[in-house]
């Protein structure tokens, strides 16, 4: 695996997890005092599981695909990066995930979250995995590149992987394929005749590689789980994934994983939107 596709499948792992343990609130007018409630909660919970720092990282268009679209034409190449910012806009990608939780969830269900993130595993958990997704990435894949066999521990390597799969990563990297499909079919339509071929070669082999895509996803959940806990006792990561496999555990991560499908859904359509309106204008 080269360093840049192990880049990017870090950053869409690291954008799902952290946005399981994400969500913000929005108050709608004339709700109900239960409704008004829930998003009140929600913006607590937000609070107590992470700064929304990874839905900043769906805001960012595909690196490869713009520089296509860049040695073709920078004014298309711009008109798609604005339109991306635009319809993966951070604070509107908030607001509907919170939407989606609240209007799925029981006031009991967001407070009983709210205290299982008081517990003492889980707290510590978040904390190191946060501190890994703000600034660990670059050494993270510096410890990457020197593994040799036999470095990982058996034990552990079997605890990171039970937390990894308790936490739906399965699910998880379905809304980052979402948005890489996205990515090559909005700039396929928004493209000059001369690009279009390149793009629905890489299009094309990427939905014909969706189980390759998800299985590295995984490995890549497995090893970055194995270094962001590097530091937890063998006890802690078997107190952890029990908490990831309680009631409550498994409510909010299923619940969250269904608000980020919902909302690169939604980012997905005004992403096709915006270049399907460039492309009647032209």
């Amino acid at each position: 695996m080269t360093r840049p596709s192990l880049r990017f499948s870090f950053i869409l792992w690291v954008a799902s997890i952290t946005l399981c343990l994400t969500l913000t609130t929005t108050v709608q007018a004339q709700s109900s005092p239960d409704e008004v409630r829930a998003d009140s909660l929600a913006a607590r919970l937000l609070d107590a599981g992470a700064d929304g720092a990874a839905i900043s990282q769906y805001a960012l268009p595909f690196e490869d695909v713009t520089q296509l679209l860049s040695d073709v034409d920078p004014e298309i190449a711009e008109y798609y990066r604005r339109s991306w910012k635009n319809s993966f806009d951070e604070a509107l990608l908030r607001r509907e995930i919170a939407a989606h939780v609240a209007h799925s969830s029981t006031v009991e269900e967001i407070e009983a979250g709210l205290a299982w993130f008081r517990d003492p595993n889980v707290s510590k958990a978040v904390r190191l995995l946060l501190a890994g997704i703000e600034s660990e990435q670059d050494s993270f894949f510096v410890w990457v590149e020197g593994l040799e066999e036999g470095d990982l521990d058996e034990e552990r390597m079997e605890s990171t992987k039970l937390i990894s799969e308790r936490t739906g990563i399965g699910q998880g990297s379905s809304s980052g394929i979402t948005m890489r499909t996205t990515a090559l079919r909005s700039a396929y339509e928004v493209s000059p005749l001369k690009t279009r071929e390149a793009l629905s070669d890489s299009l094309s082999s990427f939905q014909a590689n969706l189980g390759r895509h998800t299985q590295t996803q995984q490995m890549i959940a497995y090893i970055s789980n194995y270094y962001i806990f590097r530091d937890l006792s063998l006890e802690e990561l078997a107190a952890y994934a029990e908490q990831l496999g309680s009631e409550t555990g498994r409510w909010y991560v299923d619940t969250m994983l269904r608000a980020l499908e919902y909302a690169s859904r939604q980012g997905s359509e005004r992403m096709m939107e915006a270049v399907r309106a460039r492309g009647d204008s032209g």
